[in-house]
């Protein structure tokens, strides 16, 4: 059997279905670009003389009149003459429905006296005026009106059509609208508009429309549709032939059925998501716009608009469907659940009990190759570089080359590959598959992937593995050094921005390079299952010369289809990507392109995209596939390297299908949008992050008020450089405005940005990128925030380039001067972090609220010689505000100090910090803070410079006054139930009813003083001052009588609290029956009394 092209193989799994587009082409509705005529001159006609004989000829439609008493004609037709004017047409009272096409009518004023008119066509002649008719002076006339046809005439502007207000349809096509105005916001019955062939340039004037159910606004210079997202009953919507770039707006037309939007400027996938809150939307025209060019777009439209069946004037059929979701890995979750159910004890016929992940038989580099090079295969690889570099993609137009001479060529100066001892030979491979598939049992099928895997591995080891990472790497090197940043970073999913430049020559080298493909193997024994392409390759081989397949056995990859035939080649994302999977294929190497999400640079954290917007590439090195992005290196210059582990890979690219995450256990995309932006740089500079609760967006406790505004804490490990340093800096995330950053600019507290290291041992770490082992040591970096927001974090790379820097002499500096430095800046890691509002005080819980004023977390300010040195404050945390008095435990390590002390105003001499561990610097006791606004750690160093050894200044910490939380607790108070018919409680209850005047229960302070104004003798009873003024000190007393008896402190008190202040218990709790105590004084005199002292008594009363 003649053995399977790689192409075809890669066509089954991948997005790129042969079906997609090209192949339907027969079947496609292609829509004709519709060529416009210009309108502002437009050509005259021979018209027939118009006589009034023609009149009667054009009647027609024989019925009743309005009021049904007579009969007459209701219609009149009358096409191509020369009338002017429709006087002549005034004396048919009667008529009902009008056609007047292709005359030459200026105006229409007469029409005015048709009082019975329900439609009207005057398409074709030179008016100026929208149904400027002659009403009478009542508004009589034809206000009737359901439709007019005013297009192909010489409109300029819309006059107000409120009298009109019961028009259904209403067209105006063809004609110079520049601007809608407020002609037709009275027209709230309107259902049908046709605006197509004007000037518009603004959808404003058509919010009002709410019962709109067809608006067509194709062929105008609209820019934006927003303005119309108030349109619930729209059903059809048509805006071809426009200027649109987004669609905006058209997301909350909920009952959207149709949706034209064809030959525009919408560039990206992104557009179309707006489209998704349009659940009825059914048919859907993008064809035309340069997102077009995009590689299998119809498919990724079809998985992010499912509801659409008919899209670009084609069917979508069900096949369509399975390939769209499963480009979009919709059949990886369903693979993970078929092995669950069907193959619960594994699927391997080893009988182990692991379930293959979904990229079994993808086996993921580990950068073997670098570990293998010896100490030489650095300068060999930029010994390659410089070769990718000195070939001109110009000189293959003047060579007469193509693609594979350009292979050939690059891959002249890499090693040739070795002959393969005995594993390669075309027999281990394939006996490796017999004897796995000879064991029968319902895990046979299972275990290919796992030999597959085993027969790649035992080929890769056997073989020189230089001569394959020498073609990939200088493959990778010519694509991005010559390919030309065109598109910036937001838009590498332009279809417009050219590879090479926007010359001629440039052009043709493209589509030499794009439209060229490998030839197909030819015909041979029939592979393995799973074989890949050919591996082997003759240094000396023409490029006619015959290629054989490897026998190395490898599983076939779920690899993306090649693009389609041009000029669909793609965005220009894709268009790199491809170059680099052909130019690797000609070198006889598997490679693939991937299309998934890019969390890129200038992507703000939290802020998602969509729909897809980037495309890399995968290459098979040695059995072993390795991601790279030939885009993000072409824009950062080439600084990029060539290995990148799919570990650090998966925080910057999302495959639409998982197993190229490469991953064991895949993430799903809500997951990889919740990790934090963490560049290649930040992994290929050796660092690693520190906390694995860090996401892209933090939400922070909310503050109260009369506290402390937190501090956003963030852990990492990098390598400590000389000359080297971590930047980090807050900004708001809204206005970018700077709040904070380390180093700080001015030197002292309150400081707003702190970052230390974590010394001794426990701090470093070793962290393994490739084939490279950095020793890293971790940092701690925090930022306090301002106030209540939304903020950006960002940590950079700073070094300072080589040469010193330039001195510059200004005139008024002293010297030496003005220094400036270059400074290389490298983007590391950026998060959000959010702050909620301040929350309110709660007393029972935060205690007295003295000031509702937050306070700014203040950080100490550290030296030079602190970061330098990688000196640590283990305690206090550095967020933890200092107060005046307060008992603190102070643990500091300091390398290399024989002394630390605590200096402050006010003292004389520091106040010293023991030694713990002399070894490893550490100086641990507790302090009481002194009464000072700041105090400085200090450290006892030798100085080598002076030779002997001083205090040297470590922190600078801000102190705060002491405060003080008094946080009240309420006793509940367990109170007897007390009867009020209870013969023992009869005085309470006479005095509780004489105090409670609005019968509510409950007794306040106000009612007391009311009922001992009445009565002086419930006062002697209570105990109460005999005169209340608030000048004399009773007042006060009376509070205090108050309060013992309200025990709830609600500030009322009911009858119980006061039987147990009037020390009344229930009957069944007596003992004995003593007598009662005599609580009525026998006074008669109180009331009187009372009432001469009713002045103060009511001052008092007001005072209470």
């Amino acid at each position: 059997m003649p053995a399977p092209s790689v192409d075809s193989d890669r066509s089954s799994v991948s997005g790129r279905s042969s079906t997609s587009r090209a192949s339907r082409g027969s079947r496609r509705n292609t829509k004709k670009p519709v060529v416009i005529q210009p309108i502002a001159e437009p050509v005259e006609e021979r018209k027939t003389p118009f006589t009034p004989s023609m009149l009667s000829a054009g009647l027609s439609q024989l019925g009743r009149t309005a009021d049904g008493l007579k009969p007459a004609y209701l219609t009149l037709t009358l096409s191509g003459t020369d009338l002017a004017n429709a006087e002549p047409l005034a004396s048919f009272q009667h008529l009902q429905s009008l056609h007047l096409r292709d005359n030459r009518l200026v105006e229409i004023r007469a029409l005015g006296a048709l009082r019975n008119l329900t439609y009207v066509d005057v398409s074709g002649n030179k008016l100026t005026q929208v149904l400027d008719l002659r009403l009478g002076p009542d508004g009589s006339g034809p206000t009737n009106l359901r439709s007019a046809d005013f297009s192909r005439n010489c409109l300029d502007m819309l006059r107000d059509l409120s009298a009109f207000s019961r028009l259904t349809h209403l067209s105006v096509a063809s004609n110079r609208l520049e601007r809608l105005g407020s002609g037709l916001l009275q027209l709230g019955m309107l259902k049908v508009l046709d605006l197509r062939s004007n000037k518009l340039v603004s959808c404003r004037g058509l919010e009002t429309l709410r019962c709109l159910r067809e608006l067509h606004l194709d062929d105008n210079y609209l820019t934006s549709l927003e303005l119309i997202k108030g349109l619930d009953t729209l059903h059809v919507l048509t805006a071809s032939y426009n200027r649109l770039r987004h669609l905006a707006g058209v997301g909350s037309l909920s009952a959207l059925r149709t949706l034209d939007v064809s030959f525009n400027l919408l560039g990206r996938l992104e557009e179309l998501v707006v489209v998704r809150g349009a659940p009825l939307l059914g048919t859907l025209d993008v064809r035309g716009n340069p997102l077009d060019k995009a590689m299998s777009l119809r498919l990724h439209v079809v998985h992010v608009l499912p509801q659409v069946v008919m899209l670009d004037g084609v069917a979508v059929d069900s096949k369509e469907k399975v390939l769209a979701a499963n480009m979009h890995g919709a059949d990886a979750e369903g693979l993970r659940l078929i092995r669950r159910k069907y193959f619960p004890n594994g699927e391997l016929a080893d009988g182990g009990g692991a379930i293959p992940p979904l990229a079994a038989g993808l086996v993921a580099s580990q950068a073997e190759e670098e570990f293998a090079a010896d100490g030489s295969e650095h300068s060999t690889l930029l010994r390659l570089d410089a070769w990718a570099a000195s070939i001109r993609p110009e000189s293959l137009l003047s060579s007469g080359g193509n693609l594979v001479t350009l292979a050939d060529q690059l891959s002249s100066v890499c090693a040739s590959p070795k002959a393969a001892s005995s594993g390669a030979d075309g027999t281990g491979g394939s006996s490796l598959l017999a004897s796995n598939s000879s064991r029968g049992g319902r895990n046979s099928q299972g275990s290919l992937a796992a030999a597959v895997a085993a027969g790649a591995a035992a080929a890769a080891a056997n073989a020189d593995p230089q001569p394959q990472l020498q073609r990939a790497r200088v493959c990778w090197r010519w694509v991005v050094t010559h390919v030309a940043p065109m598109a910036r970073l937001e838009n590498t999913w332009d279809v417009e921005a050219p590879l090479f430049g926007k010359s001629p020559q440039a052009a043709a080298v493209e589509h030499l390079l794009l439209s060229d493909r490998p030839p197909s193997p030819p015909p041979g024994p029939t592979p393995p299952p799973g074989s890949g392409p050919a591996t082997g390759r003759s240094p000396t081989r023409s490029p006619s010369t015959t290629r054989t397949p490897s026998p190395t056995t490898t599983a076939r990859p779920p690899a993306t289809a090649p693009p389609s035939t041009p000029p669909n080649w793609g965005t220009w994302a894709e268009r790199v990507a491809r170059l680099f999977t052909l130019l690797c294929r000609a070198c006889e190497l598997d490679a693939v392109t991937i299309p998934g999400y890019w969390k890129h640079a200038g992507l703000a954290p939290g802020k998602r995209v969509h729909a897809h917007n980037h495309c890399w590439a995968g290459v098979k090195v040695n059995g072993r596939w390795r991601l790279v992005d030939p885009t993000a290196a072409a824009l950062g210059g080439g600084h990029c390297p060539f290995f990148i582990p799919p570990e650090a890979f998966i925080y910057s690219y999302w495959p639409l299908e998982a197993a190229w995450q490469l991953l064991q256990e895949p993430l799903s995309l809500e997951v990889w949008w919740a990790l934090p932006y963490a560049s290649l740089a930040f992994f290929a500079e050796g660092c690693q992050l520190g906390d694995a609760r860090l996401e892209a967006v933090n939400v922070l406790p909310a503050a109260r008020e009369g506290g402390v505004l937190p501090a956003f804490q963030l852990n990492m490990a990098a390598p400590r450089v000389k000359g080297v340093q971590l930047h980090h800096r807050l900004c708001e995330a809204s206005t970018g405005k700077l709040v904070a950053e380390w180093p700080p600019k001015e030197p002292g507290v309150p400081a707003y940005a702190f970052q230390q290291v974590v010394a001794g041992k426990r701090g470093l770490i070793e962290v393994r990128f490739g084939a490279e082992r950095h020793q890293a040591r971790r940092h701690q970096l925090w930022s306090s925030l301002p106030g209540p927001g939304e903020y950006q974090l960002e940590v950079v790379r700073q070094q300072e380039l080589p040469g010193g820097g330039m001195r510059l002499a200004l005139e008024g500096l002293p010297a030496p001067g003005l220094k400036l430095r270059v400074v290389d800046e490298q983007l590391l890691l950026r998060v959000k972090v959010v702050l909620p509002p301040i929350a309110p005080h709660d007393v029972e819980e935060d205690g007295i609220l003295h000031t509702p004023e937050v306070l700014r977390t203040p950080l100490p300010y550290a030296s030079a010689f602190f970061t330098e040195c990688g000196c640590q404050m283990v305690t206090p945390v550095p967020y933890h505000p200092l107060e005046a008095d307060r008992l603190e435990p102070f643990n500091v390590v300091v390398p290399g100090a024989s002394r630390v002390g605590l200096m402050a105003d006010g003292l004389e001499q520091p106040i010293e910090l023991p030694p713990v561990d002399e070894e490893s610097g550490t100086f641990a006791t507790s302090l009481q803070v002194p009464r000072a606004p700041t105090c400085t750690l200090m450290a006892y160093l030798h100085n080598t410079e002076f030779s002997s050894c001083a205090w040297v200044p470590l922190l600078q910490i801000k102190i705060l006054p002491q405060s003080q939380h008094i946080v009240y607790i309420p006793t509940p108070i367990e109170l007897p139930d007390v009867d009020p018919n209870d013969p023992y409680a009869y005085h309470a209850r006479d005095i509780f009813k004489t105090l409670d005047k609005d019968l509510g229960d409950m007794v306040s302070r106000r009612e007391i003083l009311t009922a001992f104004r009445r009565n002086r003798q419930h006062a002697d009873i209570l105990k109460c001052p005999p005169r209340i003024s608030q000048h004399d000190g009773t007042y006060e007393k009376f509070i205090d009588v108050f309060l013992q008896i309200d025990t709830s402190k609600t500030g009322r008190f009911s009858f119980n609290e006061l039987a147990a202040y009037m020390d009344i218990l229930p009957s069944g709790m007596y003992e004995s029956t003593e007598e009662d105590e005599d609580y009525d004084s026998g006074a008669e005199g109180g009331e009187d009394e009372g009432e001469e002292d009713g002045g103060e008594q009511g001052a008092a009363e007001e005072g209470a």
